[in-house]
């Protein structure tokens, strides 16, 4: 019988806990280049490897590899919004990412509003581990909406399956309460947890 992960956690801004830390980057000036990878490298992001740029009609999400060194992480992974302008691209928001040494099957960190009108935000994004899931849904529990996620399948070297998927739900996020549910190919759930995204994390599994 497969696992069916029951967990409640609740999000801070920073989070030091045992086996999980969260960081985000805030009060960055704006920075400006030609190209994503111009910006990016102009900025004081901490980026190992760029993930996967996902193209929006307003901008870019780019996933990314953290550049700081944790031998023990289960999963670590970092998160940027950028603006497109008529002479390329704008970082002006502040980044997130996250670092855990928790194993679950799905990671996720909750990205805030920004307040400007136009970007995807706000937004939920993590990785997928368990190979199982095969569907991410996000139910808002204030405003009783579901969203089904996207799922990115990255391949790190060409011609070899993917080794890490990521995901994200953004249209239909509107409050601070949600539920992330993990189905496999026959709709069985195999992941649950509920999060407020206000107040603080903690995780606890059922079998």
């Amino acid at each position: 019988m497969k696992r069916v992960f029951i967990a409640i956690t609740i999000l801070l801004t920073i989070i030091y806990l045992a086996g999980c830390s969260t960081e985000k980057t805030a009060g960055q000036s704006t920075v400006k280049g030609k190209t994503i990878e111009e910006a990016l490298n102009k900025s004081n992001r901490n980026i190992s490897s760029i993930l996967h740029k996902e193209e929006l009609p307003n901008g870019a999400l780019v996933f990314y590899v953290p550049g700081f060194t944790d031998n023990e992480a289960k999963s670590k992974l970092g998160l940027e919004y950028l603006k497109r302008t008529p002479n390329g691209w704008e970082m002006s928001y502040q980044g997130g990412m996250y670092s855990t040494n928790v194993e679950q099957a799905i990671y996720f960190e909750f990205f805030p509003d920004d307040k400007d009108e136009g970007t995807p935000l706000p937004l939920i994004y993590g990785e997928i581990k368990d190979r199982n899931i095969t569907q991410v849904l996000v139910n808002d529990l204030k405003y009783q909406t579901q969203q089904q996620a996207k799922i990115i399948n990255v391949d790190r070297e060409p011609g070899l399956q993917s080794d890490i998927r990521v995901w994200y739900a953004a249209s239909e996020i509107q409050g601070s309460k949600f539920e992330i549910i993990g189905k496999g190919d026959a709709g069985e759930i195999l992941f649950l947890q509920k999060v407020n995204a206000l107040v603080g994390c903690e995780t606890s599994n059922e079998s």
